[in-house]
């Protein structure tokens, strides 16, 4: 039986499924117990780890918003367009620097690297509580984004190296669900200046948990609590799942990464999906605008990201289960794209406009995403890399860009070109998920695999009734084979 992965699924009638396949993996009765095992002791050094650092990265960034509202911007005097100097001051090298630091990832030992980027941070982090002026935020927060460039497209590579495609899109939810906490008035320092201490004391605690929890790379792990039949095993069951994770730099990187489709959609869906988040977002401008209390815009746009949060589950277990990469990113964003055109309109009831931030939310662009780009970029584990890093950078491009001149923050809180340009680009969004899907489906009934060596064309065996065939590499026989879903 073949899934929307373009593989075999292990777990198939004749196998009695515990309640376990049914939560987590669905090919969990399928798996050893040793495999279980290798599993369970993955999932406690990376998942910990990049939670936290995630949890951490949000909030920094979330963070800067809340403290502008919850009284920096009185304090600092920023009553023109420094908030979005602060934030244009961390984007600019978190988009340069993300590709250059996702290919030294391949290279230093993540579980040396990212600690030593997250120390750097948490320096940067706490110092921002104790800024003066609009200029040393500034300078923090350019600092800030040169350390932060790293960390996100570098995590994502490293689970995409462990898991196979019936564990990835759960885990890459669990590490994109993000918590927000507010301390106000504590030991006579505002609440703004609090947001930034507390992050950096969490953002110093997940660095030492990284130098422990990060196993570096199946093939490169010299992880203490593997044994060496663990490690091995960590490497043949990706094999088996039809990944390659072969570091491999030569001349024909250029075109492997640019010679094909991967690159010209995966980049523009990303940078189009997930800066789209910015829309449904700023519902705090909106409630500042209207008179709520300044616990009402740090607690209410909360709601915000816990729909994102059930979204993130929700998707990510679906994925997973029904090896159904396209849908989750199809439907979600039609629903967001629905209602960011609601906000674009702008002139309807208050209770709908408030209502459609919420509703907006739904989407779940950075696991589903980048659990799509792992399932299609399998075999070359650079141009996998590169292409995250690029996806990132494309974002933050356009969160740059959006600082200027579609969120300025004298347009709030209607914001009309930002909420225009987001809807118009959603539906645009809509059609490159379709052309991948087409692609994608087009270069599994061809046997195309895209792979560190070249792309290699496959033979097709003799489809019974029309189903799915055999497919063997013409230069590698004995090679397993795969099922694929015409």
């Amino acid at each position: 039986m073949s899934d929307s992965d373009g593989r075999t699924s292990e777990t198939s009638a004749t196998v009695k499924r515990s309640w376990v396949s049914y939560v987590w993996d669905k090919d969990y009765d399928a798996k050893s117990p040793a495999e279980r095992n290798l599993v369970t002791k993955i999932d406690l050094g990376i998942l910990i780890y990049a939670c936290i650092g995630y949890l951490v990265k949000t909030l920094d960034q979330a963070n800067i918003n809340n403290a502008y509202l919850s009284g920096m911007k009185e304090e600092l005097g920023m009553y023109g367009n420094e908030l979005n100097n602060a934030v244009l001051a961390f984007n600019v090298p978190y988009c340069i620097l993300a590709i250059p630091s996702n290919i030294l990832i391949t290279k230093i030992r993540p579980s040396l690297y990212l600690p030593l980027l997250e120390l750097g941070w948490t320096i940067c982090t706490i110092a921002k509580g104790f800024v003066h002026s609009p200029t040393q935020l500034y300078i923090l927060s350019g600092i800030l984004g040169a350390f932060e460039a790293g960390y996100f497209p570098a995590v994502t590579y490293i689970i995409s190296s462990w898991y196979t495609k019936t564990e990835f899109s759960k885990r890459m939810t669990l590490f994109a669900t993000a918590v927000y906490s507010n301390l106000n008035g504590s030991n006579g320092l505002a609440g703004w200046r609090w947001l930034f201490i507390v992050d950096g004391l969490i953002s110093f605690v997940s660095a030492i948990i990284g130098f422990f929890l990060i196993p570096d790379f199946p093939e490169t792990t010299k992880w203490r609590y593997f044994t060496a039949d663990e490690i091995q095993l960590a490497s043949s069951r990706l094999k088996k799942d039809g990944r390659d994770n072969k570091v491999v730099y030569n001349w024909d990187l250029v075109k492997r990464v640019f010679g094909r489709w991967h690159f010209y959609l995966f980049v523009p869906l990303y940078a189009i999906y997930n800066s789209a988040s910015t829309a449904w977002t700023n519902f705090s401008f909106l409630l500042k605008a209207n008179g709520y209390q300044v616990w009402q815009i740090n607690v209410y746009p909360t709601g915000v990201y816990a729909v994102m949060a059930v979204s993130y589950l929700a998707l990510g277990w679906y994925a997973d289960a029904r090896g159904d990469r396209f849908s989750v990113v199809f439907f979600p964003m039609a629903v967001s794209a629905v209602f960011v055109t609601l906000l674009a309109v702008w002139d309807i009831p208050f209770s709908l406009k408030f209502a459609s931030y919420y509703l907006a939310g739904v989407s779940a662009p950075i696991a589903t995403t980048m659990a799509y780009l792992t399932a299609v970029i399998d075999s070359d584990a650079v141009e996998r890399t590169l292409v995250i890093a690029a996806m990132n950078s494309a974002s933050y491009t356009i969160f740059i860009i959006g600082q200027i001149w579609l969120w300025p923050q004298t347009a709030s809180p209607r914001f009309p070109v930002g909420n225009r340009y987001t809807a118009v680009t959603l539906w645009v969004g809509l059609l490159v998920t379709v052309a991948i899907k087409i692609l994608w489906e087009r270069d599994l009934r061809r046997g195309v695999v895209h792979s560190a060596e070249g792309t290699i064309v496959k033979k097709k065996a003799d489809q019974e009734g029309g189903g799915g065939g055999v497919v063997v590499a013409e230069d590698e026989p004995e090679k397993k084979k795969e099922d694929v879903k015409a």
